[in-house]
């Protein structure tokens, strides 16, 4: 790769791309596999060469054969041919002598000389049957020697001198015979110069290629060589690539398994592509949406790099997906599916940690909070509709308590707050808390409360004794009447209020003796829960304190539990009742605050005594009047009386919630208070309060 000398325009960027698989044995394997082949073509081309070379040889050796095949024959052909002629001559010189007798032992001669011609032909023509004018000159003289004999063999047997005339005959045949023999001759011994020489030239030719070969061999070993030789470099070129390709890729797909987070891994993975791509500036960056980018900057990247850079693009992306997938998983496993709170697991986890570190001289406090009556919340509204409040709830805590506090879901409607801090500051916290659902309404629940237990770990032994000790706190909430907070104490359980465990088990006792009451006539039950919630509802609304309305509701949750003394054949009474009767009844509320008076405080006791007081003084049981009626007294009866008129009986329907407004408009200034009556028809008006609506909204 070269460098440009500005930042390069435009950057590569390896991202978008279709994903797809590497493994960096690939390019080494490739490059072996070129090798390879170089080798083999390096064998055929040196197979190929030794095959000419023996073609060539054999080719010459067949040919030089079959040449001083032919030149022998012809050679054999003259020797034969000269050795006929000879005889022939010197037959004829005899002639001459004897005068032309002619004798059969002649015309025997003339006859072998015959013969032996036919064979010297037939010789010529089975080696050389294409050369035409050979086989006419051989066949001229064959012609000839046999019109010789035809003329000659009747004159052997025939006595005496041959005639003159016919011996010239036969002379000019023999000087003809001679003159065809001479040119045969001739045309023989230059068709045997001819093959010597084609043989000369054939084996010079032969040598030549020889040393073309032998040159074209040499040459072809060394570009084989050279190119195998730069193969090899290549293919050390590819694997040393291939090798630091690895390194990264293993560099990248460790760090997959450790890194927290994934830009921890592309920083790493940035480096790693620098180092093996010889880059100077590589970044990996992760986008807001689709896979990483890779840019490097001041290069100029060949094709190979870019094939080298979408591979590393897939392992980063993988690698990526990889540590996000992980971090679901941990988080998956800590975390609770519903709330987006730690898990009971990563409570257990945290709360060890947090105790291995902590001062145990009230450094480390832990508070369990259950959302009281969940039960009833999915009953009344359904699992989905108890799962949304539930999840409301923790959203809401988490955010008042800031991101620095570990709060955790570890059951049900139970989530747990570990509290760097001694019991008091946990305490003071967790009723800060209870204070803020106590006020507001979640999801379809208008109010809820929660109980919640506390306690430090120097008060335990370990870990696992401090849980079970908040637990146990949290139980005591619960049954002294929930909406409270508990601390936990070495001798006593003592509630955020100061209030005593032995009082509030008092308190859950009158509370568990008002249902009761409630439960004996059917057209009351549940009475005193639905008249507390809406006394608290409306002392909140006239801007009482949270702590007050808090006992006012307590008060009302047992205003009503006189009724114990009122025997179930006046109490269940379908018809009017007597004045005995009715005087029995208006006992009720004077014995209800004389039960509770050893549990409630005064103010409380007043509440109770009063809440059948009227403004005009007509009421019972000490007919007070205007402001001589307690406050608290004055909302419960306001409250006592709306839940009489709206809540549905088994004889009756509730009254609509326009009909009931208009009757407590008309009791105020006679009956009721006017300025609870307004705040009554304030929270009607805001669709706070539904007549039609039987049930209360919150449990106690």
């Amino acid at each position: 790769m070269g460098t440009d000398p500005s930042l390069h325009t435009p950057p590569f960027r390896a991202g978008g791309g279709e994903t797809t698989a590497y493994a960096s044995e690939t390019v080494g394997a490739n490059a072996a596999g070129r090798l390879r082949r170089l080798h083999r073509l390096q064998l055929m081309g040196l197979a190929v060469f030794a095959a000419a070379m023996l073609a060539a040889v054999a080719g010459f050796f067949v040919f030089v054969e079959r040449q001083d095949a032919l030149r022998s024959t012809l050679s054999a052909v003259l020797h034969e041919n000269a050795l006929v002629y000879d005889d022939l001559r010197e037959m004829q010189v005899a002639l001459l002598a004897r005068k032309g007798a002619i004798s059969r032992d002649d015309v025997a001669d003339v006859l072998a000389a015959r013969a032996r011609l036919g064979d010297s032909f037939e010789r010529q023509q089975r080696a050389l049957p294409e050369e035409v004018e050979l086989r006419a000159a051989g066949a001229d003289s064959l012609a000839g020697l046999d019109e010789l004999i035809a003329t000659g063999a009747p004159l052997a047997l025939r006595p005496g001198p041959t005639p003159p005339m016919l011996f010239r005959r036969l002379e000019n045949q023999a000087n003809r015979l001679s003159v065809n023999g001479k040119r045969w001759a001739d045309l023989l011994g230059v068709r045997r110069v001819a093959i010597e020489e084609a043989s000369t030239l054939a084996r010079r030719r032969f040598l030549y290629a020889v040393l073309g070969i032998l040159v074209a061999l040499a040459g072809a070993a060394t570009l084989s060589t050279l190119l195998i030789g730069r193969a090899r470099e290549r293919l050390l070129t590819a694997l040393q690539r291939a090798g630091d390709d690895q390194r990264a890729v293993g560099s990248i797909a460790t760090a997959a398994t450790w890194a927290e987070t994934p830009d921890e891994l592309v920083a790493l993975a940035a480096g790693e592509v620098a180092a093996a791509l010889g880059a100077s500036d590589v970044a990996v960056t992760l986008m807001d949406t689709g896979p990483p980018e890779i840019v490097v900057a001041g290069e100029v990247l060949d094709a190979e790099a870019d094939q080298r850079l979408a591979r590393f693009h897939t392992t980063i992306c993988l690698a990526v997906d990889s540590v996000n997938a992980r971090r679901r998983l941990e988080r998956q496993a800590v975390t609770d599916p519903l709330t987006d709170l730690p898990n009971h697991r990563a409570f257990q986890g945290e709360l060890s940690a947090a105790a291995a570190v902590a001062d145990r001289h009230g450094g480390l406090a832990l508070a369990l909070i259950d959302l009281d009556d969940l039960r009833r919340i999915n009953d009344a509204f359904g699992h989905e509709q108890g799962d949304r409040v539930l999840r409301e709830l923790a959203h809401r805590l988490q955010a008042h308590l800031g991101e620095g506090a570990f709060l955790a879901r570890i059951g049900g409607g139970e989530l747990a707050l570990i509290h760097i801090g001694d019991l008091a500051s946990a305490t003071a916290v967790v009723e800060e808390l209870r204070i803020i659902v106590r006020s507001e309404g979640l999801g379809p629940v208008d109010q809820l409360t929660v109980s919640a237990g506390v306690a430090e770990l120097s008060q335990a032994a370990s870990p696992s004794d401090l849980l079970a000790k908040a637990d146990s706190a949290l139980r005591h909430a619960k049954a002294s009447g929930r909406d409270r907070v508990v601390a936990y104490g070495p001798e006593v359980m003592v509630n955020a209020k100061g209030k005593s465990f032995g009082r509030l088990q008092a308190l859950a006792a009158l509370r568990a003796l008002a249902r009761t009451v409630d439960a004996r006539d059917p057209n009351t039950q549940r009475h005193s829960e639905r008249v507390a919630t809406l006394a608290h509802r409306l002392a909140l609304d006239l801007g009482w304190s949270a702590e007050r309305a808090a006992e006012l509701r307590e008060a009302a949750l047992v205003h009503d539990v006189g009724k114990v003394g009122v025997p179930d054949a006046i109490l269940l009474k379908p018809g009017a009742l007597s004045r005995d009767e009715r005087e029995m009844i208006e006992t009720h509320s004077a014995l209800g605050a004389t039960i509770v008076s050893e549990v409630l405080s005064d103010e409380q006791v007043m509440w109770v005594r009063g809440h059948h007081e009227r403004l005009d003084g007509a009421g019972y049981p000490d007919g007070l009047a205007g402001t001589d009626i307690p406050e608290g007294a004055r909302i419960m009866a306001v409250a006592d009386t709306w839940d009489a008129m709206t809540a549905d009986r088994p004889y009756r329907a509730g009254m609509e919630t326009a009909e009931a407004l208009r009757r407590a408009k008309d009791a105020a200034g006679t009956q009721h208070c006017p300025t609870v009556v307004a705040a009554l028809v304030r929270r009607v008006d805001q669709g706070g309060l539904d007549a039609r609506r039987a049930e209360p909204t919150a449990d106690s």
